[in-house]
């Protein structure tokens, strides 16, 4: 069986059995689901098999936090092998054997009881390193939805991303949460988009729309609320820790490199000293869509 879905106009094609239990792990993705078509437009293609041939790499890259997924990227002599498991010290629940191009990969679930996790690792991995070279940035962010544009809130994990959108959801009248972890950003015809996307955290918003973005705000903890526009090089200095993907691959690194200059470079970014109140979202809200 195959299934196509469609997220930031990049289309994926995931390939299971008819009776593989991963079908039924994957409600996230229905919004997303598009018509199976031709190649034109399509990024990537994923197989979920239980045998992956035995291959041998170096490693490249190697990342394991409390609490986050342990991930390890290989070399290999036609490609790339991933592992990833749900917690440092535990097994490995999946394997990623993918092309040189990462246009094609298999996916093996050792643990089925994860297979939605391995999925949304796999397929938010390789369409990151995918559609890197194609105006795209997979972030870590929280996106709410105001007269008709996105903001992108940043911040390392812990900080407030979603107290705050969830101050604007409170506060603003007219507000929307479009994505609460990992929204895409894309530039479509020369402007920036915001996409949502099947993969948000712990909160349930998966949303197959997509919007300009007005602004993108880094979120800091302080005892009191204070918002800075900043120029070209804090800007980018800003968003680029919020970018998902492997910098450890140049041509990657490049291509992120690219793309966030443009949007450092034509999109209003600031930092967002604050209070976890209603004060916040609204000295926020007022600066970014002052009254008219």
């Amino acid at each position: 069986m195959q299934r196509m879905y469609q997220i930031a106009l990049h289309r994926i094609v995931l390939e299971a059995p008819d009776n593989s239990p991963v079908w039924k792990s994957l409600p996230n993705y229905e919004p997303f689901t598009v018509p199976l078509c031709g190649s034109a437009g399509k990024a990537l293609t994923v197989s979920v098999v239980d045998v992956l041939e035995e291959v041998s790499g170096q490693k490249i890259y190697d990342v394991s936090s409390p609490g986050f997924p342990t991930i390890s990227m290989f070399r290999t002599e036609s490609g790339w092998l991933i592992r990833t498991s749900p917690l440092p010290g535990e097994p490995v629940c999946c394997e990623v054997l993918a092309s040189e191009d990462f246009s094609r990969a298999s996916l093996r679930i050792s643990d089925l009881s994860l297979a939605r996790f391995s999925v949304d690792n796999a397929l938010m991995i390789l369409f990151a390193l995918r559609t890197s070279r194609e105006d795209t940035l997979e972030m870590h962010s929280s996106v709410t939805i105001c007269e008709g544009k996105g903001y992108l809130f940043l911040g390392r994990s812990g900080t407030g991303k979603s107290t705050h959108s969830r101050m604007w959801l409170e506060n603003i009248p007219g507000t929307e949460l479009l994505n609460d972890d990992n929204p895409i950003l894309r530039y479509v015809d020369g402007t920036l988009r915001v996409f949502g996307s099947p993969w948000s955290g712990k909160t349930p918003c998966y949303r197959a729309l997509d919007y300009p973005v007005g602004a993108i705000v880094r979120i800091e903890q302080a005892p009191f609320n204070r918002i800075t526009r900043l120029s070209l090089v804090p800007a980018y200095a800003s968003v680029y820790p919020s970018c998902s993907a492997f910098r450890e691959i140049k041509s990657v690194a490049d291509a992120i490199h690219g793309t966030l200059v443009k949007v450092a470079s034509g999109t209003p970014c600031y930092t967002l000293e604050c209070l976890p109140d209603a004060g916040a979202a609204h000295l926020c809200h007022d600066t970014l869509l002052p009254s008219k």
